[in-house]
Formats: C-alpha cells, sequence, structure tokens
C-alpha cells in the first residue's frame, strides 16, 4: 500500500465566494474570513473542534459581508496532525468546498522567516487562498484526500512498518546483549527461549534460571502466494504473539538482560 501524497486540483465554484483560512492548534484555532484580496478580513479565535462555535462563525462572517447561504464558502488548512475529519466535516456542509495543502508547497518570504505567529499564518494561508482560487494553480500544492477506507488502509500498513522498525530495534538490541558476553545465536525466532537455556559463557556457565518472554512479530498471510515473514506483501496481516505474558519490548530487553553476568 503505497504511502507517497498525492496531489489534485480540485474544480472550485466561479467567484464571489467567502473565503476561509484555518490556523490550527491543539487548543485553539484562528480563522480568517474575506470575500477578496482588497477585503479587510475577518479574524477570530475559537476553541479547536467546537464545530458549534465555528458553525456561527461562518454565519457571522456571511452577516459581516452581506452575503447569503447561496453563495460558496471556500476554505483551507494545512495537512498535519488533525488529518482529513475537518475536511470532511466541511464537505459535509452546503455550498462548503475545502482544500488541504500541502504546507510544504507554502513559499515563506526569506525577511519573514522568523516572524511567525497564528494571525500571520492565517493571513498567508487566506492569501493563497483566494490567489489560487483566482487562478494561480501553482500557488501551492493541493494535497489528495483519500476516502475512509483507503485512508484506514494506509494506517495499517504504517503501523506494519512501524512494528517491523520496532522488531528489528530489539532483535538487534538482544544481540548486541549476547554479544558481549560472546554469544552469537543463529537466529531470534520463536524457539529463542529453548536457546538460551542451551547457551553457555566463555566459563561454561548457564546464562541464568530465568526464562525471558519474548515478543515475537509473526507475519501471516492470507494468501498463498505471501512473501516470507519479515517480508510481507500487501494482504498481509501483522500479529503480536507474546509468550506467556504481554510485556512491552522494554520489558523484553530488560529480561534477556537480567540473565547475562555484568
Amino acid at each position: 500500500m503505497p504511502t507517497t501524497t498525492r496531489f489534485t486540483h480540485p474544480a472550485l465554484p466561479q467567484p464571489p465566494a467567502l473565503y476561509l483560512a484555518f490556523e490550527l492548534a491543539n487548543r485553539s484555532w484562528k480563522l480568517a474570513f474575506s470575500t477578496g484580496l482588497g477585503q479587510k478580513p475577518r479574524i477570530r479565535s475559537m476553541p479547536a473542534r467546537d464545530l458549534d462555535i465555528l458553525e456561527r462563525e461562518i454565519t457571522a462572517a456571511r452577516r459581516r459581508f452581506h452575503l447569503d447561504d447561496s453563495v460558496p464558502l471556500i476554505s483551507c488548512y494545512e495537512a498535519g496532525r488533525d488529518g482529513f475529519w475537518i475536511h470532511r466535516t466541511l464537505e459535509s456542509r452546503a455550498h462548503t468546498h475545502n482544500l488541504v495543502v500541502d504546507s510544504a508547497s507554502i513559499d515563506v518570504k526569506r525577511r519573514h522567516r522568523r516572524l511567525k505567529t497564528d494571525r500571520i499564518d492565517v493571513l498567508k494561508l487566506l492569501t493563497m487562498l483566494v490567489r489560487y482560487h483566482n487562478g494561480e494553480a501553482d500557488a501551492w500544492s493541493v494535497v489528495h484526500v483519500p476516502s475512509r477506507e483507503a485512508e484506514d488502509d494506509r494506517h495499517l500498513h504504517r503501523e506494519l512498518l512501524t512494528l517491523k522498525s520496532g522488531r528489528t530495534r530489539v532483535t538487534n538490541r538482544i544481540r548486541g546483549l549476547l554479544a558481549a558476553q560472546g554469544l552469537s545465536p543463529s537466529s531470534l525466532a520463536r524457539d529463542f527461549p529453548d536457546q538460551l537455556d542451551a547457551m553457555r559463557l566463555w566459563d561454561g556457565s548457564p546464562l541464568g534460571p530465568q526464562k525471558p518472554h519474548l515478543f515475537v512479530h509473526d507475519v501471516r498471510s492470507e494468501s498463498d502466494g505471501a512473501d516470507a515473514p519479515g517480508d510481507p506483501a500487501p494482504g498481509t496481516e501483522a500479529t503480536l504473539i507474546a509468550e506467556p505474558g504481554p510485556l512491552d519490548r522494554e520489558e523484553m530487553q530488560c529480561s534477556v538482560a537480567k540473565r547475562l553476568p555484568p
């Protein structure tokens, strides 16, 4: 499942329009409304994720600029931690069109790089939004918003990559602990705890009486033509198997470390 960001050029209604730019933060959102480049913006702050207040602010902006409900609302915000739920919320409204923009595509003048406030950022977004709607298609890059199903699949793929990366980190850590004692196991498979029982230190002494618990990332295929474990193809699922109890990676490392002499 590819995770590369795709860009698009959505069709938007012709002017006039009410423009709305969002500057999103965890606790509050900054809103900037306008009807064009020559219009003084209406800037407001609101609690983050409060959709009732957002609806009231949109209604108040329509009154401020003397626009009825039939005039389309064109909004935008930068792609980031908030994902696409805001986009879907806005698109569910009548006469509303939203753009999710790639922040890396927004040009920042060198002299303004150190001047960064929510007000400056939201005004910059608002100006870029108006320019884009007026025909400057290369003003920035608009992110293609995936469907909910495609987004779920992408999250699953990223989680699988995270699990594989974590497995590699833990495997390397265990190998390092054992190498410090002159030991080099052939593999760290499911029978690794049994391998520990047979390992001996340089003086012939065992590692220790405690048996560590080991997390094994087992990739099982849903079809007969899947790749080998550790190199899954699309259509596979990642399963965490704990024997016998669910310990996290740090606990597993500590368990192995306890068996090794200082």
